[in-house]
């Protein structure tokens, strides 16, 4: 879904879009309970997979992992 597509779905507070990856086609962040519900909320013209992966990259949710990150990175 693109932008319009998204801005209809009244998205909860706890799910962001993570990325915007066309006009038409984006990805969503957020707990595998919440995006299940807005995946089979869908009309059945419209892709919708999950990504597998312990961190939904490129959201918010990647921020408890910084700390670490850095840690690791402080060498360079």
């Amino acid at each position: 879904l693109g932008a319009e597509g998204v801005a209809s779905l009244q998205l909860p507070a706890s799910v962001e879009v993570a990325c915007w990856n066309s006009p038409a086609s984006s990805v969503l962040a957020g707990s595998e309970e919440e995006l299940t519900r807005i995946k089979n909320s869908l009309p059945g013209d419209v892709l919708a997979s999950f990504v597998p992966g312990n961190i939904a990259f490129h959201s918010s949710r990647v921020e408890p992992a910084l700390p670490a990150i850095a840690q690791r990175l402080a060498f360079l």
